[in-house]
């Protein structure tokens, strides 16, 4: 599994946590960008799209 984490700039967790928010409270992408700046992390909500897309099918 960390093969498919191989040059993303943020560690597996962030982006595990980004896409488990979008699954399981139905949150908008713009709404998760927002959340992980609060955090102090910097995402715009068309990479977290890609992450949804690529590793969505893997965690569900």
């Amino acid at each position: 599994m960390s093969e498919l984490y191989k040059g993303y700039r943020l560690p597996k967790a962030v982006i595990g946590y980004a896409v488990r928010l979008y699954f399981h409270y139905k949150l908008s992408l713009r709404d998760i960008s927002e959340l992980l700046l609060e955090r102090g992390i910097q995402v715009i909500y068309e990479a977290i799209s890609l992450r949804v897309k690529t590793l969505g099918p893997l965690y569900a």
